[in-house]
């Protein structure tokens, strides 16, 4: 199976219709798993929009453009730029002044322990995700509208960038509960992987390019938690897993296009990438040509 996530589609374990009271989905992106963070993109007016307890998953909300918010029990506005931390046993209503458009981060309840049990701190272990209307905090905002263009403006996400956008914003929403920066949190993460287990994780890379890595299997054969794994394997390689995935599937196809007859489409599915059309793009950013362009040059 391809390393590729069909990201439109909205899973059942996500309760959410494509309106909530005339305001419409614009966009959502969700990866294959239930443990991954989910997107969606709302745009238009908010009347009486009731959201119900769950309990599956937390909600960030970024208020980006547009119109203020008010919930019915609270005398506090949210204003573009300001978040609401709405955690899964929350209940209210919600009214908008006018059209707006905002964007959600559903964090899974379980995924966010696991997270804490990873990084097996005192902080984290006390930390309890709040509800608040109104966060301008300016760290954690940031935080939120870096993710968000991230997952929004990914052509083709694969299931490690899934993996490590939700470690991030778990991270992120620990950060701004305890007040404490990643040292502080996590304490001593260890922060290097042994010849032996950088040779193991390189070894199921190349192996495994063209198909699904996760996250959770590099750092499983690493024997670590999945945060500590990403801190270590970038102060390694100076790449983030799914950098460094994309890197060797770059690699992999200038050696094809140099050496071999096969298509460029071929070669695209060979070496993981959705579509034709998905490597020409990463190639063209990380090379500077595109691979009819790159094999041409080096058959000169």
């Amino acid at each position: 199976m391809h390393d590729v996530i069909e990201h439109r589609l909205v899973p059942h374990h996500v309760e959410m219709a494509r309106e909530r009271n005339g305001m419409p989905l614009v966009d959502f992106r969700g990866g294959d798993s239930a443990k991954t963070v989910k997107y969606a993109h709302w745009s238009g007016q908010l009347r009486e929009v009731h959201t119900s307890p769950r309990d599956d998953y937390h909600t960030i909300c970024f208020h980006e453009s547009g119109a203020s918010v008010r919930r019915s029990d609270m005398e506090s506005v949210l204003t573009p730029g300001m978040a609401f931390l709405q955690a899964a046993e929350d209940e209210a209503v919600f009214n908008s002044d006018g059209q707006l458009n905002y964007s959600h981060l559903y964090l899974p309840v379980s995924t966010l322990q696991d997270l804490v049990n990873d990084i097996d701190s005192r902080p984290a272990h006390n930390a309890v995700v709040p509800v608040e209307f109104g966060c301008r905090e300016a760290e954690f905002t940031r935080t939120l509208a870096d993710s968000i263009a991230l997952i929004r403006d990914a052509p083709s996400p694969s299931a490690i960038e899934f993996d490590e956008w939700t470690v991030d914003i778990g991270m992120a929403l620990l950060r701004y509960v305890t007040r404490l920066e990643d040292d502080a949190l996590v304490g001593r993460a260890r922060s290097s992987l042994n010849p032996a287990q950088m040779s193991r994780v390189v070894d199921f890379i190349e192996a495994k390019i063209a198909t699904r890595i996760t996250l959770a299997d590099l750092a499983e054969m690493c024997g670590i938690s999945q945060f500590r794994f990403m801190r270590a394997f970038k102060a390694e390689t100076g790449f983030n897993p799914h950098q460094y995935v994309i890197e060797r599937r770059v690699a992999r196809a200038k050696s094809l296009l140099q050496d071999s007859e096969d298509s460029i489409a071929d070669i695209a599915y060979d070496i993981g990438f959705s579509s034709q059309a998905h490597m020409t793009d990463v190639f063209r950013k990380r090379v500077g040509a595109t691979p009819g362009q790159f094999r041409r040059i080096m058959r000169e």
